[in-house]
């Protein structure tokens, strides 16, 4: 697809549309996303140099796998100690109605 972007690109310049550019292939490390633009991003309402936000940045370098530790982890220890709190709630309500 790249490929025959660029050759669009080549014909529109040959045409005389000389701010002709792909779109995408570079921006902020690919946008997985490639435009054909006859004239400059922002006559399109593109950003003509878009940046990442910092959270992305941040979230973006964090590992995949230690993420999903942490995310399991955390998932289980709630779930952990709401299990707890259900059987502390359900031996009381055993000791309230006598049923020991």
């Amino acid at each position: 697809m790249l490929d025959l972007a660029r050759d669009r690109v080549r014909e529109l310049k040959e045409l005389g549309h000389q701010q002709a550019q792909v779109y995408g292939e570079t921006e902020v490390g690919g946008l997985r996303v490639i435009y054909v633009l006859q004239d400059t991003p922002d006559k399109y309402g593109l950003p003509v140099d878009p940046q990442i936000s910092l959270g992305l940045q941040i979230w973006r370098s964090v590992p995949l796998g230690p993420a999903v530790l942490i995310a399991g982890g955390l998932i289980l220890g709630a779930n952990y100690l709401y299990s707890k709190r259900i059987q502390g709630k359900l031996a009381e309500a055993k000791k309230a109605s006598g049923n020991e």
